[in-house]
């Protein structure tokens, strides 16, 4: 594994982290987060992580992007659902 893979997936996993403490203050009632924040958010990611897997074709590049779209699309789920 080259170094520009190991940060990438490195990247991805701290972002999953940051997302998942996130929605962990939000089950405990901590954080009211807004839905329609979240949904442009999470157009947003989904369209940057679509854009770097098609453009670049290096998962290094593209590993963190698609985190990204995955805990912006947990959070938008929990607005949507409470």
């Amino acid at each position: 594994m080259d170094v520009a893979l190991g940060l990438g997936i490195l990247a991805g996993f701290l972002h999953l982290t940051a997302s998942w403490l996130y929605n962990r203050r939000i089950f405990r009632g901590e954080l009211v987060p807004n839905t329609a924040t979240w949904a442009l958010w999470f157009f947003i990611t989904v369209l940057t992580a679509s854009s770097y897997a098609v453009m670049t074709g290096d998962m290094a590049k593209y590993i963190p992007t698609v985190a990204s779209a995955i805990g912006t699309a947990a959070i938008f789920l929990l607005c949507v659902m409470a």
